[in-house]
């Protein structure tokens, strides 16, 4: 027995498809009978094609504003056409008889072709006769001779060398004068006959007629609904499993309403409505496979959802979407599965129809494409043909029961057959028949449930031969999936791993492959679990993970205070640090936890040395003064510059060789030697000293007094004074004799006590001083010992003026004399 495993599980569903064959290797109905349309302003398509290509060959005149209906041969031929007024043969020609039939060119849909059950024509692909039902439009005609209600004709294949012609039975009478505009055609349940479906005018009644090998019957099966119409425009269809109808009012009794069809009895139950007002609805369809409605207005598609249960349901299922241009009218699901929608030429600029590509598919991804299929540069006008898809039963293989090695098979719809011929032989080679059955429904033994088979049934009904196919995979129906309680399946490498069990939850044995789980080399492996034989389950196959096992070492690292650090290289390994911030101003130990289970956690040890300094006092010298480099404190490094400078200001950087020691840096100040001092003496009683390139470290000294970090000496007494300049180190000193002299402008000797005398007062003495009045007349010598002089001549006092005086003195040892004037006032 093969494996199976849980990963190609989903590849392998039970699907079924089924082909139409003849039973004498001849294609009956090999469903091209609706492969050609004509309708709208000489419009056509033929979908022998993919995609359907445009016809040109409708002439002028051959015109439907709104219902037609075609019909071809079993090979997608055409045979003849209608637009309800008319029928025009394979030849584009009016048919023998074919005028003035009863229907209207602007009824929704006008007509619909119908086989005559047990005339088909094995030789030439078709039916001899067919019988076309056509509708008047719904509005009353104010001569009720006009009002031409429901009809029917007969037309015969056999006539005008093959062309066909309307037969007397030509506009038989159903019912009605004005019409629903609404008509479409069910296969019977019994693969033969064919219903007509009808809806009465102002009634809540629908006839149904049946189509047999005898003929049409006028006689309907009525049944009563509780929805009321009156007449009005807008489409009916049918469901491609013939159990469903779609039904349209655009007007007054506006509403979308979805009917149950039995198509054994005719009969017809009410299923869901959708009254939303406003909506005025014209088109519908149905998708191919019966589960999801449409309808469409203006420029709205509605989607609703036929597997829903309830009305509300149904309702609420309801998407619209909105196209990119207006005027969506009919709707017609075509061969090649795709819903085709109607536009009229005056709403629009192109001639495109509207296509749903995917109308199976729920919600958007319907892919409706505005103008996806031209037309060549005719147009469609409102209408669609009214075509019958398939003139068989709805039919497959259904399987009726199975086991581990077998399963029983039947028709779903086995009414009116006469005999069966089963097979079942192998996908691969299906000319190999396995075993042969003439039975119903018989039951077939497969010798591998992990092959596949194709399963036909060819049958002779009453009126039809034809083949199915189910193409099966045992294992799909029969086999269960063994189901395990594993505690885990992941480990760590080296890990000890659990046992394999021997038995799955449903009590299926088998052994696995390999027998145990190895856990010395990381990686994924499968094990797989083979049943026992004879029980009736697949291999199960699950994915063992072996997680390596991780551990990264880090190198723990020294720093000095402060530097960088960043965290070290995990090799892309995920995981947690804790701290998780750096630091870099203590010690720390760094903790990493990998995410992985089979992670082990490591420290990072980070030491964080404090940075160590030497501090040197920076030093003052005298030029040319021997210096030497500080004290390191026994800390070894380079000086930059290397020797020292004694003539010039100078830094120096001192390096440490070791580490998280900082550099320093040390400061040299070299004192020149002073030149050129300078005394300036301002208002004879302020001494200024100046020393070219003289700098803030000087210090000055008056005579003998404290020295002073001031070049500037105010309120100094008359006489020599010695300044002294010298810098902080004493590296050299200037000396400078300055002599200062003041006397006064003016004197009152008023005896106030203030200025009463005039005198000059000198250090170092006055050699003599003699004054004269203006004119030089000769009034005083003072001598040294006299202080002063009180303004008087021999006695006398003289008048307030100015007087003159010369002054013979010493200024620092040199003899001089000044000549000056001053005031007396009185």
């Amino acid at each position: 027995m093969g494996s199976f495993t849980k990963h190609n599980l989903f590849l392998r569903k039970i699907y079924y498809l089924c082909f139409i064959y003849s039973f004498f290797s001849i294609p009956l109905f090999a469903q091209g009978e609706a492969n050609i349309w004509y309708f709208g302003v000489n419009a056509g398509l033929d979908f022998n094609t993919n995609p359907p290509t445009p016809l040109l060959d409708m002439p002028p005149g051959n015109f439907s504003s709104e219902g037609s209906s075609t019909i071809s041969d079993s090979n997608g031929n055409l045979l003849f056409y209608s637009n309800g007024e008319k029928v025009w043969n394979s030849m584009h020609q009016v048919m023998l008889n074919g005028a003035d039939l009863t229907g209207h060119n602007s009824s929704t849909q006008s007509s619909a072709i119908i086989p005559y059950p047990g005339t088909y024509n094995f030789a030439e692909y078709r039916f001899d006769k067919y019988f076309i039902v056509t509708l008047d439009d719904y509005i009353a005609s104010p001569d009720a001779n006009e009002d031409k209600g429901v009809r029917f004709s007969e037309i015969d294949m056999t006539m005008d060398n093959g062309f066909g012609a309307v037969t007397l039975i030509k506009n038989m009478p159903l019912f009605g004068t004005t019409t629903t505009e609404k008509v479409c055609v069910v296969p019977h349940s019994n693969g033969c006959d064919f219903w007509v479906i009808c809806k009465v005018v102002d009634s809540a009644d629908f006839y149904v007629y049946q189509i047999s090998n005898g003929g049409f019957n006028t006689t309907p099966v009525i049944s009563t609904t509780s929805f009321f119409v009156n007449a009005g425009p807008g489409q009916m269809k049918a469901s491609s499993n013939n159990k469903l109808l779609s039904y349209v009012v655009n007007s007054n009794f506006s509403g979308f309403y979805i009917f149950n069809f039995d198509n054994s009895t005719g009969l017809i139950s009410e299923k869901f409505a959708d009254t939303t007002e406003g909506e005025n609805q014209y088109g519908t369809e149905f998708s191919p496979d019966s589960q999801v409605v449409y309808k469409c207005a203006g420029n709205k598609i509605y989607q609703y959802d036929l597997t829903e249960t309830t009305n509300d349901d149904f309702i609420a299922s309801k998407i619209v979407f909105t196209s990119s241009n207006s005027g969506l009218l009919s709707m017609q699901l075509a061969p090649d599965g795709k819903i085709y929608i109607a536009r009229p030429m005056f709403s629009f600029t192109s001639n495109e129809l509207g296509v749903i590509n995917n109308p199976s598919v729920l919600g958007s991804d319907f892919n409706y494409v505005a103008e996806q299929q031209s037309l060549g540069g005719r147009f469609s006008l409102a209408g669609l043909p009214n075509q019958l898809n398939n003139l068989l039963p709805y039919n497959k293989i259904t399987i009726e029961s199975e086991d581990c090695s077998s399963l029983q098979v039947a028709l779903e719809n086995n009414n009116n057959i006469i005999s069966y011929s089963w097979s079942l032989a192998n996908a691969s080679t299906t000319e190999s028949v396995i075993s042969t059955s003439i039975e119903p429904n018989p039951t077939f033994n497969f010798p591998d449930s992990d092959e596949e088979y194709v399963v036909k049934c060819s049958i002779v009904s009453e009126c039809y031969s034809t083949t199915y196919e189910l193409l099966f995979s045992p294992a799909d129906v029969n086999y269960i999936m063994p189901t395990f309680n594993f505690s885990t399946n992941a480990y760590c490498q080296y890990e000890m791993a659990n046992s394999l069990p021997l038995f799955s939850e449903e009590g299926i044995g088998g052994t696995w492959f390999p027998v145990a789980i190895n856990t010395s080399t990381s990686g994924v492996f499968p094990y797989t679990f083979i049943p026992n034989q004879g029980e009736c389950a697949f291999s199960f196959t699950v994915d063992v993970v072996i997680n390596p096992s991780q551990s990264i070492s880090f190198s723990d690292i020294i720093i000095c205070e402060g530097d960088d650090i960043a965290f070290p290289n995990t090799n892309n390994t995920a995981g947690i640090w804790f701290p998780d911030n750096l630091n870099n101003s203590n010690s720390t130990s760094y903790t990493f936890t990998p995410d992985t289970e089979c992670g082990s956690s490591s420290e990072w040890n980070v030491t964080v040395n404090p940075k160590k300094s030497v501090y040197f006092a920076d030093k003052t010298i005298c030029e040319g003064e021997t210096v030497s480099f500080p004290d390191t404190n026994n800390i070894t490094g380079t000086w930059s510059p290397a020797t020292i400078n004694n003539t010039q200001n100078g830094i120096y950087t001192f390096t440490p060789s070791g580490d998280c020691v900082l550099s320093t840096t040390w400061e040299i100040t070299v004192l020149d030697q002073l030149t050129n001092l300078n005394i300036s003496v301002f208002n004879n009683s302020t001494i200024v000293a100046n020393v070219a390139d003289a700098t803030d470290s000087l210090l000055y000294q008056l005579d003998n007094g404290v020295f002073q970090s001031s070049n500037v000496f105010e309120n100094v007494s008359n006489g020599c004074h010695t300044i002294n300049v010298t810098d902080l180190k004493g590296c050299s000193t200037l000396s400078s004799e300055v002599f200062t002299f003041n006397y006064p402008k003016f004197f009152t000797p008023n005896g106030d006590g203030y200025n009463d005398f005039w005198k000059i007062e000198i250090e170092n003495g006055v050699t003599k001083l003699v004054i004269f009045d203006r004119y030089g007349k000769f009034l005083k010598q003072l001598q040294p010992s006299e202080s002063s002089w009180d303004g008087t001549y021999n006695g006398q006092k003289l008048p307030a003026t100015d007087y003159w005086f010369v002054l013979e003195y010493e200024e620092c040892g040199i003899s001089s004399v000044f000549r000056s004037h001053f005031s007396l006032k009185r």
